[in-house]
């Protein structure tokens, strides 16, 4: 990774996805206690019903799509050779972040969220990260070898990824093809779900590759944790 990249890298992680996340974190425990007040104030009978076609359905989807895009920051957070052309990656799934939870419309509960719309950029975000896991892995092989448990990951993430993103394709196309907002509400919520458990999964098992600059790796002696840097020279 370059000077340049990795000026990049921080720029991403430490300014540009933290406002964003943090403004959704915002809005999502902002309406939670309007929505809860709301429901408090004229009792558990008034639209209740609508309460729970609308409006837990879309703070469903709201959490989904913000745990999924926590683990892409963690995702991007270990990544050991951060290109140049992954910042414009994470610049479009920062923006679709942003559309996404404009889609869900969290604000109206009477309002159906666009669920094509949200399965479109979903679709998008595993296609251009099917391409990024693939140059990751052919940088793997070409240091490591294809016998390597990191190689071997990518390989997993990517079959994952090339599923996840020809389900969301088909389901897509369907449900433009019927015009149908049932089936693409239900091909949302029924395959986000597992794309974001295995996304959180996969995220957990990249830090094990991961190296800090300077540092190979920690130990904790009794009540002390010290790092053992690269050169050998422990610093307790």
């Amino acid at each position: 990774m370059t000077k340049n990249e990795k000026v990049m890298k921080d720029l991403m992680l430490g300014l540009i996805y933290p406002a964003v996340l943090g403004s959704i974190l915002y809005l999502c425990l902002d309406q939670f206690a309007f929505q809860f007040s709301t429901l408090w104030n004229k009792g558990l009978e008034h639209s209740f019903q609508l309460y729970e076609s609308n409006v837990g359905w879309k703070f469903f989807l709201l959490l989904l799509t913000l745990a999924f895009y926590i683990f892409d920051y963690l995702y991007i957070t270990f990544t050991n050779e951060y290109r140049w052309w992954f910042f414009f990656f994470d610049l479009f799934f920062v923006v679709a972040l942003y559309f996404t939870v404009f889609c869900i419309d969290i604000t109206h509960y009477v309002t159906q969220p666009n669920y094509k719309v949200i399965l479109f950029f979903y679709f998008s975000f595993m296609f251009l990260y099917w391409i990024w896991d693939a140059a990751e892995r052919r940088t793997v092989k070409e240091e490591k070898g294809d016998k390597d448990e990191e190689y071997r990951m990518y390989t997993y993430i990517i079959r994952w990824e090339g599923i996840a993103t020809l389900a969301i394709l088909v389901m897509w196309v369907i449900s433009l093809k019927l015009d149908s907002q049932n089936v693409a509400k239900w091909t949302t919520l029924v395959l986000l779900l597992p794309i974001t458990v295995c996304f959180g999964i996969f995220s957990i098992w990249k830090k094990r590759f991961y190296s800090l600059a300077g540092y190979d790796e920690q130990r904790i002696d009794g009540d002390k944790e010290y790092s053992i840097p690269a050169d050998g020279v422990v610093t307790k």
